[in-house]
């Protein structure tokens, strides 16, 4: 035991590095350093070789860090060329820390520390052997258990159990219960997505915005001109599609709107309205269902449409609607 001290002092004391490995001679239990030529003894880099002479027993052969219980950092990795200002945290020269999480209950907490802004303090990184990784195995992978009661230890089961989380100092950013559920600024989540907040869907021009209130506003795509003979594109699925013309037009007499078959499939359906100050007439056709035929829709109409099959047909699902 005292042997192992003894490395652990030289390893927390200097930043050189050397070697410990078996040396021939030596009696079971004893390591050996080598010296630089200053005299200084130089900081042991262990290898698994080391402990065979003081563990013959595989089983048993580990590296064991014990602390006293008023402890608080027990690793600590230092480098000359790092001075940041944090020595409340950590000494200035320190750029990771091993400590207790929580005095007598235990836990780990693993600290970086930069002196910039422009590096990462803390990087986690996995690295696959091979060009194609296995299907459902994670570079980097974060497992979770929970006490069985006894002496061993089982996946949580409770639904309220957190398995990750991401704070800003203690307020919570992104949750995730041992169910599944995740949370965005809520350590509750009640569904399997559950946003504490204003939810964006798409970039740029085409974002949705789901509030936190309840309303929806879908994205509306830039408004339309229309000319005789044209074809409508159904680019507005959710939302509102606005047309305007340089005079009286009628649509395509082929496929009024643009083929139906992909937004089919998740039931898009668009509120079609006219903006501008002329008539566009929306043909009745085989790809365009309409209620009684070809309709007109005035200034300041609009009308819901919907496309309910995969054959790439348009319906009318509500007679047309007109403001004023």
């Amino acid at each position: 035991m005292k042997n192992i001290l003894f490395i652990l002092a030289l390893f927390l004391a200097s930043n050189a590095q050397a070697d410990i490995k078996p040396t021939k001679g030596l009696a079971t239990g004893e390591v050996t350093t080598s010296k630089l030529a200053n005299g200084s003894v130089t900081t042991p880099k262990l290898h698994s070789e080391a402990l065979i002479p003081l563990f013959p027993n595989a089983s048993l052969r580990r590296l064991d860090i014990r602390q006293e219980a008023d402890d608080d950092v027990i690793l600590e990795l230092q480098s000359s060329d790092i001075a940041h200002a944090m020595t409340g945290a950590a000494s200035a020269s320190a750029y990771m820390s091993i400590q207790k999480n929580s005095g007598p209950s235990g836990g780990a907490t693993i600290t970086g520390f930069t002196d910039t802004g422009t590096a990462s303090p803390l990087v986690l990184r996995g690295v696959f052997g091979a060009a194609n990784a296995t299907g459902g195995v994670g570079a980097i992978e974060a497992t979770c258990y929970t006490t069985d009661g006894g002496t061993s230890i089982t996946a949580m089961a409770s639904a309220a159990d957190t398995c990750f989380e991401v704070t800003n100092a203690g307020t919570p950013l992104i949750s995730v219960l041992q169910e599944g559920n995740v949370g965005i600024g809520t350590a509750s989540p009640d569904a399997t997505l559950h946003v504490n907040g204003d939810t964006y869907v798409g970039s740029g021009a085409t974002v949705s915005t789901f509030t936190a209130t309840g309303m929806v506003r879908p994205n509306v795509p830039a408004t339309e001109v229309i000319s005789g003979g044209g074809t409508i594109t159904a680019d507005a699925c959710g939302g509102f599609k606005r047309l305007t013309s340089g005079g009286v037009v009628t649509t395509s007499t082929t496929d009024t709107f643009t083929d139906a078959t992909s937004e089919a499939v998740n039931g898009c359906i668009m509120h079609v309205c006219n903006i501008g100050g002329n008539n566009i007439t929306l043909d009745d056709n085989a790809k365009t269902v309409l209620l009684g035929g070809d309709i007109v829709l005035a200034p300041n109409s609009c009308v819901i449409v919907g496309a309910s099959t995969n054959t790439g047909v348009w319906y009318q699902m509500a007679p047309v609607a007109v403001n004023g």
